[in-house]
């Protein structure tokens, strides 16, 4: 059950108890501002307790994949999904990946990237 939505230009935000779905907006750059931005709604909501973060790729959009350092260092963050069936965002993400230190995974639908968090979140409780 969504425990809180935020929509703004740039992107929509499911939170649940565990993990938050992003969907960010057609044609956007990622870049370190909305970064900032997703952290701190992050932050707001699940405060020091642990949380992943579903990247829920329906659009297309371009990432500054340094971003990833920057998600890296946030502590109580253990799992990073996406989903998409788009080969190019297969590609991407194996760029991606390289720049997270935290678990990082594409996934084919939603209900799997769901039950993989929720896994790694459990682990961390």
């Amino acid at each position: 059950m969504v425990l809180k939505t935020i929509e703004t230009d740039f992107v929509k935000l499911n939170f649940y108890e565990r993990f938050v779905i992003a969907e960010l907006s057609e044609g956007i750059d990622i870049d370190e501002n909305i970064v900032d931005i997703l952290i701190q709604y992050s932050i707001e909501f699940y405060g020091d307790n642990p949380f992943g973060y579903i990247s829920n790729r329906i659009n297309s959009y371009s990432i500054n994949p340094v971003i990833y350092f920057k998600l890296s260092k946030i502590k109580n963050l253990v799992a990073f999904a996406v989903v998409s069936t788009r080969m190019i965002v297969s590609y991407n993400v194996q760029i991606e990946k390289a720049f997270m230190s935290k678990p990082f995974e594409l996934f084919d639908n939603l209900d799997e990237a769901v039950n993989w968090v929720n896994q790694l979140v459990n682990n961390h409780c």
